[in-house]
C-alpha cells in the first residue's frame, strides 16, 4: 500500500484541482476591483460625469464581487470535501493496520501514543491540508496577479513592493527547522498527557481503592507541567517569528505611500492608478503578514505527517500465501509442542524446551505460579506471537502453514482481561452477529449466565457500559465464556476465566463444558485446581518449563506441586476464600 501524501492528495485530485481553479477565479475578479475603482476616480478627476458611465462602473464591480462570492463557495466546498476525503483515508489506513499489527506492537506502543497519533496528528494533519493549502495557494496566485496588475501601471513600483518578500524567506528559513523541532516536542508531550490520562481512566477503580488519587494528581500535573512548557516554548518562538513577517511586509507599505505619492506629485502616474497599486499592496500585505502563522501551520502538519508517517513504515508481518488451506478435519487432530522457546526480548526465555502432545478430544490443565510461561503458551498457539525455535502442530501441519486467520477462527479462546465492549448483552455474545436467539441462549445456559441476564431489566437486550463496568467480574467471565462457545471451534482454550466465579458456580460451568467439550481438544489454565481435577491431563510450569505432568489422579498422589497446591485451596475452601465478585 502506498501510504504516501502524494497518494492521499492524488486521490482527490480532481477535486484539488478544480478547488484551486475556482480560488484562480477568486483572485481574478479581486484582481480587477481595484483597476476599476482606479478607473472611476480618474473618470471623476476629470471634472466631467456622466450617470451612465458611473452606473457601469458600479455594476461592474457588483458583477466581480457575486463572482467573488460563488467562486469562493465552490472554493471552500471543493477544498474542504477534499480534505474531509483525505482524512477519511488516513484515518482508515491507521485504523486498518491497527489491527494487522502484531502483539509484539501494543507491548512497544502505549495506548494513549496511539490515540494521540490517530485524533490529534491525523487532525493536525487535516487542518495544515485545509487552512494551509488554501492560503499558501491563494498567497501564490495573489501575489503573482498583483505583481503583473502593478507591473502595467509602473515597473519602478514593483520593486518597492517584492523588496520585502526576500527579506521574508531568509526570516522563514532560518525559523522553519526551529519551529518544526518545537512542534514536535508538544505533540511528543500530547502523546504522553494522553497515555497518562488513559491509564488513569483505565485503572480509576484501583486508584480510588488505594486512596491514590493526590499521587496520581500530582503526577498529572508534572506532565501537564511538561506540556505547557512545551506549548509556550512554541508559542514565544511564533509570537516572535509571526510579528517579525508582519514588520518586514508593512515595509512595502512605507515604500508604496513614499514613492508612489512622489510619483502623483510629478504625474509619473494618475491618482487613480496610485490609490489601484496601493490596494493592489494592501490586497498582498494580508497575506504576507500572514506567512508567519501558515508557514507554523505547515510546520505542524508536517511534524504530525512524520510521525504518521514512522506508523506507517512500521513493517507489517506479513503472511506466505498459503498454497492450501487444511481443511476443517485437520483441526480435531493432536496438538503438539516440539523442543518450544520463546522470549519476548529476545533476552529472557519465557518458555524453555517445551516438549507436550495434547491427544485430539482430550482436555489439558495448566497451572503453575504467576509468570511462569502458562499464558504465553497460549499466545504461541494463537499466533500472536511466533515461537523463536520448535514447533507447534495440529496434526501433522504445523500452525505457521497456516493462516493466522483460519487457524484463529478454530480455536475459541476466552481471555484473562474478559474484555466486553460497551454494547448489548446479546451483541457481546453474538460477536459475529450470526446466531438464533437461541443459540446465545444455548451457549449463557452453558456459562451459567442465562438467568442472571433474565433478572436484568432489559435481559439480553441490557447495555452494558465501558468495558462492562456494571457487571460483577464473575458475570463479565460467564458471559465471555459464552461468547467463545458461539464459536463451536474445534479448540477451546480457557484462560484463567473462572477466578471470580463461586466455587458452586465454577462446578456446574466446568460440568456443563465436559458435556459441550467432550469431542474438543480444551486447554484451561488456572489458579483453581478444582478447575482442573477432571482433566485427563495436567501439567505444572514453573520459570518457563514443564515440572510435572500426568493425570491429575496419578499426580495427587505423589509429593508434588500439584498435591500440595490441591491440599492448600482445600483449606482456602473451607473458610471461604472463593467468593464470586
Amino acid at each position: 500500500m502506498n501510504n504516501s501524501l502524494k497518494n492521499y492528495l492524488s486521490r482527490e485530485g480532481l477535486k484539488y484541482a478544480a478547488g484551486i481553479f475556482f480560488i484562480l477565479m477568486i483572485n481574478l475578479f479581486n484582481i480587477y476591483i481595484p483597476k476599476t475603482q482606479g478607473d472611476i476616480i480618474d473618470y471623476l478627476s476629470t471634472q466631467s460625469f456622466d450617470k451612465a458611465i458611473l452606473i457601469r462602473y458600479i455594476s461592474y464591480i457588483l458583477l466581480l464581487a457575486l463572482g467573488t462570492f460563488v467562486c469562493n463557495y465552490f472554493a471552500r466546498y471543493l477544498m474542504l470535501s477534499a480534505n474531509s476525503m483525505m482524512d477519511f483515508h488516513v484515518r482508515s489506513d491507521v485504523f486498518d493496520r491497527l489491527l494487522k499489527f502484531s502483539a509484539t506492537y501494543y507491548t512497544k506502543n502505549s495506548s494513549g501514543e496511539i490515540m494521540a497519533l490517530s485524533s490529534n496528528d491525523i487532525s493536525r494533519l487535516r487542518y495544515a491540508l485545509s487552512r494551509g493549502l488554501n492560503m499558501v495557494t491563494d498567497f501564490i496566485i495573489l501575489f503573482v496577479l498583483a505583481i503583473i496588475s502593478i507591473f502595467t501601471i509602473n515597473t519602478k513600483l514593483v520593486l518597492y513592493v517584492i523588496l520585502p518578500v526576500p527579506i521574508a524567506v531568509i526570516i522563514i528559513i532560518f525559523f522553519g527547522p526551529i519551529l518544526r523541532e518545537k512542534n514536535r516536542i508538544v505533540q511528543e508531550q500530547f502523546a504522553r498527557l494522553t497515555t497518562k490520562t488513559q491509564q488513569n481512566l483505565s485503572a480509576i477503580r484501583i486508584i480510588k481503592a488505594f486512596v491514590h488519587e493526590t499521587n496520581e494528581i500530582e503526577a498529572f500535573e508534572e506532565g501537564n507541567k511538561s506540556n505547557y512548557k512545551a506549548q509556550v516554548n512554541l508559542a514565544m518562538t511564533s509570537n516572535f517569528f509571526n510579528p517579525l513577517i508582519i514588520f518586514v511586509s508593512s515595509t512595502a507599505v512605507f515604500l508604496m505611500l513614499l514613492i508612489g505619492g512622489k510619483m502623483v506629485l510629478e504625474n509619473d502616474i494618475t491618482l487613480g492608478e496610485f490609490v489601484a497599486c496601493n490596494t493592489y499592496l494592501l490586497m498582498l500585505i494580508r497575506p504576507i503578514s500572514m506567512l508567519g502563522m501558515i508557514f507554523s501551520i505547515l510546520q505542524q502538519g508536517r511534524a504530525s505527517w512524520g510521525r504518521i508517517t514512522d506508523f506507517f513504515n512500521v513493517p507489517i508481518e506479513l503472511e506466505p500465501e498459503m498454497e492450501e488451506e487444511i481443511n476443517d478435519e485437520a483441526f480435531f487432530g493432536d496438538l503438539t509442542f516440539e523442543n518450544v522457546n520463546f522470549s519476548y526480548d529476545g533476552k529472557k526465555p519465557v518458555l524453555k524446551d517445551i516438549d507436550i502432545t495434547i491427544e485430539a478430544g482430550t482436555s489439558l490443565g495448566i497451572i503453575g505460579k504467576i509468570g511462569s510461561g502458562k499464558s504465553t503458551l497460549v499466545n504461541l498457539m494463537l499466533r500472536l506471537y511466533d515461537a523463536d525455535t520448535g514447533n507447534i502442530k495440529i496434526g501433522s501441519v504445523n500452525i505457521k502453514d497456516i493462516s493466522r486467520k483460519t487457524l484463529r477462527d478454530h480455536i475459541a479462546y476466552v481471555p484473562q482481561d474478559n474484555f466486553l465492549f460497551s454494547e448489548t448483552i446479546v451483541e457481546n455474545i453474538d460477536f459475529d452477529d450470526k446466531l438464533s436467539i437461541d443459540e446465545v441462549h444455548e451457549a449463557a445456559k452453558i456459562s451459567q449466565i442465562h438467568e442472571s441476564i433474565l433478572n436484568f431489566s432489559h435481559g439480553y437486550n441490557t447495555q452494558l457500559g465501558e468495558r462492562g463496568v456494571n457487571l460483577s467480574g464473575g458475570q463479565k467471565q460467564r458471559i465471555s465464556i459464552a461468547r467463545a462457545l458461539t464459536k463451536d471451534a474445534p479448540i477451546l482454550i480457557l484462560d484463567d476465566c473462572l477466578s471470580a466465579v463461586d466455587a458452586h458456580t465454577e462446578q456446574e460451568i466446568l460440568k456443563e463444558l465436559r458435556s459441550y467439550s467432550n469431542h474438543r481438544t480444551t486447554l484451561i489454565i488456572t489458579h483453581r485446581l478444582t478447575a482442573v481435577e477432571h482433566c485427563d491431563n495436567v501439567i505444572v510450569f514453573d520459570d518457563g518449563v514443564i515440572v510435572e505432568s500426568g493425570s491429575p489422579k496419578i499426580l495427587i498422589k505423589k509429593d508434588s506441586y500439584y498435591s500440595s497446591m490441591v491440599k492448600m485451596q482445600e483449606i482456602e475452601q473451607e473458610i471461604g476464600v472463593y467468593d464470586e465478585e
